[in-house]
């Protein structure tokens, strides 16, 4: 016969044993946080920190360090609402929602946690949960961009690089790779400048540049990256349909900025591609619309903060 329990505690404790219970878990509970408890919605919010998907391993580490050994104190407690840690005992989530429970029954002399309450905790913590990987889960899509994956982004948009058949190549011959190198990379270095970010190097070629990998990686919706065997290499373009949203997206990026300074360096941008173009044209890789340029141009020039 199967008994109910929350989080492996039992639903209904002694007056003693409860608090006993709730004695350690607020041990656990005040060495990890460094203060007593306190609203249950804030205390939930304030352990996401430590065990949601993005948990700093090095806040971790810097308070697991000053919790309580794991001694006769714990040692009735169901792992999952303290858990041992080196010899030592960290509460988790579930040990917070149950220190409320049992202090609520505390308060109220109830001999058992309701069934209403029973549901309730269990709500509590899967609410939490799904919120801090929900959290997670946004995040790798809306990671920060930096100034020249912006211009990365930005270049491709302008050269009309959207669609496999009008891909950017990131060829594996290494002279052709720092011939494209040498090309593109500086346009995007001098946008990055204009913005206050860096130049990316340009020594190694266009292929290996770390613009063009973060690029797909964090816009992979929009950016697509392939393997190609004509030429042999790789090709970067922007996906059949995806490319307004992608300006939207740089456009979204570039909201910290002065209006002026976004305006500067997308204008000197463009410039600095019309001078390339010729190259780009003569190696088969030239696809710009200067009427999409023109669109891309004007959508931009409204992006930055209202005021500088």
């Amino acid at each position: 016969m199967n008994v109910a329990t929350l989080f492996g505690a039992p639903l209904a404790l002694q007056p003693e044993a409860r608090r006993q219970w709730i004695a350690a878990l607020t041990v656990a509970w005040t060495a990890l946080i460094d203060r007593p408890p306190a609203n249950l919605d804030t205390d939930m919010d304030v352990l996401g920190s430590y065990f949601g998907p993005g948990a700093s391993p090095r806040k971790i580490r810097s308070r697991v360090t000053v919790l309580p050994s794991y001694d006769a104190r714990f040692d009735r407690l169901p792992e999952s609402v303290v858990t041992v840690v080196d010899g030592l005992a960290l509460i988790t989530p579930e040990g917070r929602v149950l220190l409320e429970v049992l202090l609520d029954l505390d308060r109220t002399e109830a001999v058992a946690v309701h069934p209403d309450e029973h549901l309730a905790a269990l709500d509590t913590v899967v609410r939490a949960r799904t919120q801090w990987q929900r959290q997670w889960l946004h995040k790798q899509f809306r990671a920060s961009l930096s100034a020249p994956v912006v211009g990365a982004g930005l270049f491709l948009a302008i050269n009309g690089s959207v669609g496999a058949t009008r891909a950017m190549l990131l060829p594996k011959d290494e002279s052709y790779d720092r011939e494209l190198g040498d090309l593109i990379l500086p346009i995007i270095g001098r946008f990055s400048q204009r913005l206050g970010g860096k130049q990316p190097d340009t020594e190694r070629g266009l292929r290996s540049s770390w613009v063009f990998t973060q690029l797909s990686r964090l816009l992979p919706r929009d950016i697509a990256r392939e393997k190609s065997d004509i030429p042999a290499g790789t090709v970067i373009f922007i996906r059949v349909g995806r490319d307004a949203a992608l300006v939207e997206e740089m456009a979204s990026r570039l909201a910290a900025f002065a209006p002026a300074t976004v305006q500067r360096a997308v204008s000197e941008l463009v410039a600095d591609y019309r001078t390339a173009r010729g190259k780009l044209t003569a190696l088969g890789l030239m696809h710009e619309d200067p009427t999409t340029t023109r669109r891309i141009t004007s959508q931009l020039a409204v992006a930055g903060r209202t005021s500088a």
